[in-house]
C-alpha cells in the first residue's frame, strides 16, 4: 500500500537537481561516506546528503539526512529535501533563479555530450 507521504510529488528544485546529478554520472549517492557536493557556477553551490545520519559539508556545515544545502555567494541561501524546504528571497537568489542556473549547468551538460 502507498503511503499519503508518498504519493506526494517531489520539488521542482529536487527534480532538477537529480537530473543534473544524472547527466554528469553520478549514481548512488546514499553510498557515499559524506555529502555530494557540486558547484553549479560560480554563484551557487549544493550540497546532497542522501545518508540516514547527518553529514558535515567540505566547509564544516552539517546537513539534515535526505536535505541539500546551498550557498548563493558563499552565503547559506537554502535548505530543503524532496518535498520542499526553505530558499532565500532575494532578487537574485531565490528559488526559481537557483533552478533556473541548475538548468543552464544542465544544458550546457547535455550540449558537451551531444558534440
Amino acid at each position: 500500500m502507498v503511503s499519503k507521504e508518498q504519493t506526494r510529488r517531489i520539488s521542482e528544485a529536487m527534480a532538477i537537481l537529480a537530473e543534473l546529478a544524472v547527466s554528469l554520472g553520478i549514481t548512488n549517492i546514499k553510498d557515499l561516506p559524506a555529502c555530494w557536493e557540486y558547484d553549479i557556477d560560480e554563484h551557487w553551490f549544493v550540497a546532497v546528503n542522501a545518508n540516514t545520519t547527518v553529514k558535515k559539508t567540505i566547509k564544516g556545515v552539517e546537513v539534515m539526512p535526505y536535505h541539500c544545502y546551498v550557498e548563493f555567494n558563499g552565503w547559506p541561501a537554502a535548505i530543503f529535501n524532496a518535498f520542499g524546504g526553505e530558499f532565500c528571497a532575494g532578487s537574485l537568489a531565490n528559488e526559481n533563479t537557483f533552478i533556473e542556473a541548475i538548468q543552464k549547468r544542465l544544458d550546457n551538460t547535455l550540449k558537451g555530450a551531444n558534440q
